[in-house]
């Protein structure tokens, strides 16, 4: 019983060690930690869920569906699992799909801000931002420095206009952890697309100080040294909308 409990604990390390890979961005590795745990517990529901997520973000839809599958076939009450399987559904454009399982999860999780932040990132990439941010009131009125909360309310704010709001609220956020290098690139790109460069390149380069392999980051800086970067305010970004 002693060994059994040890080796709970350590997959349940390893699992909190693959979800903060995964807020950090680092999907990859992530996957790698889940299929440990998996190896060795094959029948953890949260580790099928986990792994799922990550695949999403590396967009591996359809392996993704069948991890979500797998977690909600062992535990259809396990609010997890239905985030993941969002998170696949959205991995491939399947967006109206992927709100409702993520308001399945909502109602298993009313008190976790991650469904929250979860159902606000996929409204608000279906456009619809006003909503977005009253979603992320909810999970922030769970805990008010739950940063998956405030990032997605930021893009809320900035995709409504109301920028210097977002700028304030990212800042905040930094406060709380000044070393989360993806926070750092959604500065850099509030900056860019209100012109203020020099600004933009410090937060970009203090990203990549902080993590190399946030993309965000080098794809802006490669911006910000191109010869056409600045043909006219906010050029990139319409563009790419």
């Amino acid at each position: 019983m002693g060994t059994g409990k040890k080796r709970s604990d350590i997959d349940d390390a390893r699992l909190e060690q693959g979800a903060d890979l995964l807020a950090r961005n680092k999907p990859e590795t992530a996957e790698a930690v889940f299929r440990t745990v998996l190896e060795s517990f094959p029948s953890s529901a949260a580790a099928h869920a986990l792994l799922a997520m990550a695949l999403a973000d590396q967009s591996r839809g359809r392996e993704a569906m069948r991890s979500s599958a797998d977690a909600i076939r062992m535990d259809p009450n396990l609010a997890l699992a239905h985030a993941a399987r969002a998170c696949a559904l959205d991995a491939q454009g399947l967006h109206w799909e992927a709100e409702m399982e993520a308001r399945q999860a909502v109602a298993l999780a009313p008190t976790d801000p991650n469904r929250h932040s979860d159902l606000a990132g996929i409204v608000g990439r279906a456009g619809r931002f006003a909503e977005a941010l009253d979603i992320t009131s909810r999970g922030l009125s769970l805990n008010p420095q739950h940063l998956p909360s405030l990032h997605c309310r930021a893009q809320a704010l900035v995709s409504l206009g109301r920028s210097d709001e977002a700028q304030e609220l990212l800042t905040s956020a930094l406060l709380e952890d000044p070393d989360l290098a993806q926070l750092h690139a959604s500065i850099g790109l509030f900056l860019e697309g209100h012109g203020d460069l020099t600004r933009a390149g410090d937060e970009f380069r203090e990203a990549i100080r902080l993590d190399n392999s946030v993309l965000a980051a080098h794809e802006g800086l490669r911006r910000l040294n191109s010869p056409y970067r600045r043909l006219r305010p906010g050029y990139w970004r319409r563009k790419s909308s």
